[in-house]
């Protein structure tokens, strides 16, 4: 896929076809990812978990665990089906200091500061390379009980920091929410924001 082409198409998604995605592709996007993402020193300082649909329990638990508003009960809540996506990439934390000797570990703002910046970096290029083989994704920052999530899928004692939902999109406006057993508006419509104009992001001096 051509670049500008690969931009122009990135939304984030919320519905997903049932479609297969076949796991060799998304081998080949973790392998693509791995080979060709910079990291400061080199320290990859984040693991990723990738989930498909086979433990439907674990599944759900992090859907409920991905509550949008805390000030709304379930059965008002929205929801973020970005991570009913046929696949589901979680980001979290990695402790680095045994392996690397750059990284100061005892100055734990600066740590983070960096795991966060990595985090970024790392869930563009799943989203970019994952475009490029004709999927979407969705990301989802809405994360409650992190440390439960990170127990539950064999992290404990990381932070959970963003999840990224990859499959193949149905188009659809609405989707079924597990948690009430019932068909739901999907939280937003396309571009639901109106973005900072150019001139305020962007100033060359």
């Amino acid at each position: 896929m051509e670049w500008d082409e690969l931009i122009t198409k990135r939304n984030t998604n919320f519905t997903w076809s049932s479609q297969d995605v076949p796991e060799l592709v998304i081998k080949s996007i973790n392998r693509e990812v791995y080979d060709n993402i910079p990291s400061k020193q080199m320290n990859m300082p984040y693991q990723i978990d990738v989930l498909n649909w086979k433990d439907p329990d674990l599944r759900n638990f992090i859907f409920a665990n991905t509550h949008r508003n805390t000030n709304v009960s379930v059965e008002d809540d929205k929801g973020n089906p970005q991570v009913l996506a046929p696949w589901l990439y979680i980001i979290s934390s990695r402790d680095v200091k045994e392996e690397k000797d750059e990284l100061d570990t005892k100055d734990t703002k600066h740590v983070d500061k960096i795991t966060y910046i990595e985090t970024g970096v790392v869930a563009t290029y799943i989203m970019l390379a994952s475009e490029n083989k004709g999927l979407a994704t969705g990301l989802c920052e809405c994360i409650r009980n992190r440390d439960v999530i990170a127990k539950k899928i064999g992290r404990e004692g990381s932070k959970v920091i963003l999840i990224i939902g990859v499959g193949i999109p149905n188009g659809k406006q609405t989707y079924f929410d597990p948690r009430v057993s019932k068909e739901r508006n999907i939280p937003y419509r396309r571009n639901p924001y109106k973005v900072p104009n150019f001139e305020s992001i962007f100033n060359i001096q």
